[in-house]
């Protein structure tokens, strides 16, 4: 049975107050990242939610939730996030290469870094930014079609300040 999975419930609550257990993935200064452990097949816009990573302050109160998708977004789950949060605040897609380096990493590996400024865009220009303000939640959709992958970042801006 798929249940349907809303983050905004978990958005200002304590960790230890989950439903479901969670395996501690890291611990920063600013606070740490989980994931739930929850074997129950959820949607999200109609999408299959596998994997939800949960990101708390150092009270432990939930700030963010994110999850990822093997694919880019639909114009179906667009339409779907159109209809819950309303149009979002931006649609950016990458414009022009501001800074290009190659160095060498400590392993001696070449690795590049590449900055790039971000121009507004309609949905059919392929964006790679999504972002909407939803009360205070925000939620950001990172498209990576090089990648073929989706991630939906809800983060609770009223905590995330405080934090």
């Amino acid at each position: 049975m798929m249940t349907h999975f809303n983050p905004h419930v978990y958005l200002g609550l304590h960790i230890a107050d989950l439903d479901k257990p969670v395996s501690l993935n890291f611990q920063d200064p600013s606070g740490k990242s989980y994931h739930l452990l929850d074997d129950n097949v959820k949607s999200l816009f109609g999408l299959h939610v596998k994997n939800i990573f949960i990101k708390t302050n150092n009270d432990g109160i939930i700030i963010s939730i994110s999850t990822y998708f093997p694919q880019i977004l639909e114009d179906k789950v667009y339409e779907e996030m159109v209809d819950t949060y309303g149009e979002p605040h931006s649609v950016l897609k990458e414009d022009t290469t501001t800074l290009e380096k190659e160095f060498l990493s400590d392993n001696s590996e070449a690795t590049s870094l590449r900055q790039q400024s971000l121009v507004e865009v309609a949905l059919k220009d392929h964006p790679i930014l999504l972002v909407w303000q939803y009360n205070d939640v925000q939620i950001v959709v990172t498209n990576n079609s090089k990648n073929n992958s989706l991630k939906i970042l809800f983060t609770d801006i009223s905590m995330s300040v405080k934090s």
